[in-house]
């Protein structure tokens, strides 16, 4: 397949917090991250948006990389509690030294559909400077683009009630994904029938309920977790 002519003129590079500045408006989380290590931005200097700023080379994307979080249950799952033993200071000091964080993956809304998440989150693993790296992110589900840069998938168990409701759109030729976008007119009477089973809920319109489903389904988050070659052997 080839590849987008835009990246022709596409470079990523260390960036700093004033490139995850220009583009935190259109993420979809609020507030700063973490305590930040790194960043990588991709910039665009190519026909049409070069110039329009004076000559400086447009934010198209940034990777945020963060020191981790000390508490984190899905990180719990993937590594059996190997970040959460008895002793506070021993488990902070090994999780600071084996772990980072990615925080944050922005790419702006003229550069999206192109694969850049996924090239802005494989640059930073392969410039790791870790054993491991992991990412949390409330739209795993929807947007698998960790899963496509490399990384592994921790998921939650299903929520109650969800799996036989996810098995119905299965048998309608539907992925859960497709909650995203799936339209209350395209409902058959089984598939509403299903969801107000699954929501317990006899009233309200199929576009009020398949809100409430999204909410419930798509938004738990993944956790997701790379490992270094070099720690594998």
């Amino acid at each position: 397949m080839e590849r987008c002519s835009v990246w022709r003129w596409m470079a990523i590079v260390p960036g700093s917090l004033v490139d995850y500045e220009a583009l935190k408006g259109v993420h979809y989380r609020d507030g700063r991250p973490g305590v930040v290590k790194r960043v990588f931005v991709a910039r665009y200097d190519g026909p049409g948006l070069g110039g329009a700023d004076g000559g400086r080379k447009m934010v198209a994307g940034v990777v945020v990389e963060s020191f981790p979080a000390l508490a984190c249950r899905l990180r719990d799952v993937a590594f059996g509690g190997r970040y959460s033993c008895g002793d506070r200071h021993f488990s902070a000091a090994m999780l600071n030294r084996e772990m980072r964080t990615i925080s944050r993956v922005v790419v702006h809304p003229m550069f999206r559909s192109i694969g850049l998440a996924v090239e802005l989150v494989k640059h930073l693993l392969r410039n790791a400077q870790t054993p491991y790296v992991e990412a949390l992110a409330a739209m795993g589900r929807v947007h698998p683009f960790f899963q496509r840069a490399g990384m592994h998938a921790f998921d939650r168990p299903p929520l109650e009630g969800a799996v036989r409701f996810t098995a119905a759109l299965e048998r309608e030729g539907l992925r859960t994904m497709d909650l995203a976008g799936l339209k209350a007119e395209r409902l058959s009477p089984f598939l509403s029938r299903e969801l107000r089973c699954y929501l317990g809920r006899r009233k309200g319109g199929d576009h009020e309920l398949l809100a409430e489903a999204r909410r419930r389904i798509l938004s738990q988050p993944v956790y997701f977790v790379w490992q270094s070659e070099w720690k594998k052997r």
